[in-house]
């Protein structure tokens, strides 16, 4: 009777330490999954409410979901000469000629070229200090500049989210 007993407790403790494992793996396949959507983007959006966000004017404009996402050229290029930074001033001329692409959603197309329009003398103030900054073999290095310009109109412009600068499109691209 006694060995039946011990032998009833010990199956029990297999049977309880089974479960416990079982659970404890289920709860890292789970945790695991988490990280994975969290770092890939899928838990950020899929737990993030879409608030309504305000535009210049206080209007409220009414979120868009990723599906509503849509890329706008902006009409308009920018063409900059200017003196590239270097150790002895004035030794080097360039000029490059762009136009830039955003995306934002469909119901804030119109808002966002009413500011990119408001707000063209800053924008091409920001780029014109974003070139003289950089040195000659740095403007000849177009994905590097890309991403400096785009996040300097970024920080211009859509500072608040409203939209994002996606892609810069070079037209020319000198330096002498």
């Amino acid at each position: 009777m006694k060995q039946s007993t011990q032998a009833q407790a010990k199956d029990t403790d297999q049977a309880t330490d089974d479960a416990t494992k079982a659970s404890s793996q289920r709860a890292n396949h789970a945790i695991l999954a988490a990280l994975i959507a969290v770092f890939a983007g899928v838990g950020v959006v899929g737990f993030a409410p879409a608030e309504p966000a305000q535009d210049d004017f206080g209007e409220v404009v009414g979120a868009g979901t990723l599906d509503d996402v849509i890329r706008v050229l902006c009409p308009r290029t920018i063409s900059k000469p200017f003196n590239p930074r270097t150790r002895t001033p004035g030794r080097s001329i360039a000029r490059v000629d762009f136009r830039f692409s955003f995306r934002t959603d469909p119901v804030r197309k119109a808002r966002v070229l009413q500011r990119v329009e408001k707000n063209w003398d800053r924008i091409e103030s920001r780029v014109l200090s974003v070139l003289m900054e950089q040195q000659p073999h740095e403007i000849q290095d177009s994905a590097l500049l890309e991403s400096r310009l785009a996040h300097a109109i970024d920080e211009t412009v859509f500072a608040d989210g409203i939209a994002h600068v996606d892609e810069i499109m070079f037209m020319k691209i000198l330096v002498q």
